[in-house]
């Protein structure tokens, strides 16, 4: 399963920071190179989303590594740093980015083009102006767990204005899950019946879909997770968007290759994913926002005298020979921590992140309403003093 790094998957739409045909790093992340694996955070296109509408996210590249999970984040830096606050606003679990792909694609190499898109909308909720978008994947399938990560500046139109309403909506999404980095909070991975990363509480919202008979993956190593997967939240705040005012960004436009595929629900038509505003059918509202002061942003901003048009091309029903997936029911926002009575197989943990024992055979990862869904060990390893080895 092993592959060059060139063959790795990147990223092709949106159109990432620093864009260059087939010249993108494809290498999985470091300490060192996190977030985004980015050289530069150049604007070379920028990326037209209309909230509350559907744009495809496609990617380049052979080494699907057999799918895995995936999250799309956003946040209000254009230069992302490791002090960036990640908010989560899907996930995808298991069958990304290839949908029932037992291994790797072939021909081999990193112009391949991946068969499948993924349907993404922004938030209503989430205000106008220049985000950044990132991509995330934990693969299901290699020697190890590996996180890759790409980032993309996009500009929303059709969205929230700047606001403390809409700016309390971006600081109370979810936070992105990190994992495997310098393989440390690895993940197992294995053969055709390897699982996949299920996203634990806190770190995933009501946008979700999941896998059909999705097995959660195991970890092989839980040191450092405590710390690592509460690296997405950072230690900032987003604030308001910058806006766009430069006419000599040009707009990237979604790909359109023949036999690629919408990934989709049982029955062809595409899945309904959460677009903010009223809340879907049994999931809370938000709760009124408190007043604040953000913090002007000192970053240059590209931009363009009117916010381009987002593609007009809507993505067509999967073929009837293409896989399909069912989306989980909208869950509720985490409630607060509050050591709660376990719930649906859950068990009480001590802070968010935290890896616990269950047993020697059986390990949670502590979400945010202090809770965790036991899970077994990989085979050959064991849970002992909140640490699998």
């Amino acid at each position: 399963l092993a592959l060059g790094a060139s063959g790795h998957i990147v990223m092709d739409y949106p159109r990432p920071y620093g864009f260059i045909p087939n010249g993108m790093s494809q290498d999985p992340l470091t300490m060192a190179n996190f977030p985004c694996n980015a050289p530069n955070f150049d604007i070379v296109q920028v990326n037209a989303f209309k909230a509350g509408e559907q744009q495809p996210v496609n990617f380049n590249g052979s080494a699907t590594h057999g799918g895995g999970s995936c999250q799309f984040a956003i946040t209000t830096d254009l230069q992302p740093s490791k002090s960036t606050r990640w908010g989560v606003i899907h996930s995808i679990e298991g069958n990304c980015p290839a949908v029932n792909v037992p291994g790797n694609l072939s021909p081999e190499g990193k112009d391949t083009q991946g068969p499948d898109r993924y349907p993404l909308v922004i938030p209503k909720d989430v205000p106008n102006g220049l985000l950044t978008l990132s991509w995330t994947w934990i693969n299901h399938q290699g020697r190890y767990g590996e996180f890759y990560m790409n980032c993309a500046p996009i500009v929303v139109s059709g969205g929230a204005e700047a606001n403390d309403k809409s700016l309390k909506y971006l600081n109370d999404l979810p936070t992105m899950f990190v994992a495997n980095l310098d393989q440390t909070c690895l993940t197992a991975t294995g053969g055709g019946d390897a699982g996949d990363i299920v996203y634990p509480e806190g770190f995933v919202g009501d946008s979700v879909v999941k896998k059909p008979g999705l097995k959660p993956a195991s970890f092989l190593s839980t040191q450092g997770c405590a710390s690592m997967t509460k690296m997405g939240a950072g230690s900032g705040t987003m604030t308001a968007p910058q806006q766009q005012n430069n006419t000599n960004v040009p707009t990237a436009k979604p790909s359109s290759v023949a036999g690629m595929k919408i990934y989709a629900p049982s029955g062809g038509e595409q899945a309904p994913v959460p677009t903010g505003g009223a809340p879907a059918s049994g999931a809370p509202s938000s709760p009124p926002a408190a007043p604040s002061q953000p913090a002007p942003s000192s970053a240059a901003a590209p931009s363009v005298t009117e916010a381009p048009a987002a593609p007009s091309e809507a993505p067509a029903p999967m073929p009837s020979s293409a896989a399909t997936v069912a989306p989980s029911a909208p869950a509720p926002s985490a409630p607060a921590a509050t050591g709660g009575a376990p719930s649906a197989g859950k068990v009480s943990c001590p802070a968010p992140g935290a890896v616990i024992c269950v047993s020697d055979k059986m390990f949670g990862i502590c979400g945010a309403d202090l809770m965790a869904m036991p899970q077994p060990v990989a085979e050959g390893t064991s849970c002992t003093g909140g640490s699998i080895a």
